[in-house]
């Protein structure tokens, strides 16, 4: 019952951070710079990219979720700036940024493909040294997430 009561505690409390509005770089710290793009990460298993009813390329769930629970660390490839400009014979392109206090930052693979909705069914989690996908409500395996950005 404790397990269960703290995890309602912690969905509940990412609920509220989803709902606030506003990107803080602080939030970014530890990421800004580190490519983890390649790198194994447990959560990879949790989506994958497919073709999409929205737009080109979407992210869809291969497992369901519920209201509050994380559903990966969003991939941050590194700081944009004027010394590290977008590449785009590589790939990178402006729709895969976040703009976290006037700063931009690249989101890589898988997460850049995340559609936008105005009634999404996910958002962002800024946490200390890292920003997750986190479901707003339930979402079932092969549902499209969406995130209002």
């Amino acid at each position: 019952m404790f397990v269960a009561h703290s995890r309602r505690a912690a969905a509940s409390a990412r609920q509220t951070l989803c709902s606030s509005k506003g990107t803080s770089l602080s939030a970014f710290r530890g990421i800004l710079g580190r490519s983890i793009l390649g790198e194994a990460m447990d959560d990879n298993l949790q989506v994958e990219v497919r073709s999409s009813a929205i737009e080109g390329l979407g992210l869809f769930a291969l497992h369901s979720f519920v209201a509050g629970q994380r559903i990966r660390r969003i991939n941050v490839v590194r700081e944009v700036t004027a010394e590290a400009p977008l590449r785009e014979e590589l790939g990178e392109r402006h729709d895969h940024c976040d703009y976290p206090d006037g700063k931009v930052v690249l989101i890589g693979y898988p997460d850049r493909h995340i559609n936008h909705s105005c009634d999404p069914n996910t958002c962002i989690e800024y946490d200390e040294d890292a920003s997750y996908i986190v479901a707003r409500r339930q979402i079932l395996a092969g549902d499209e997430l969406t995130c209002d950005y």
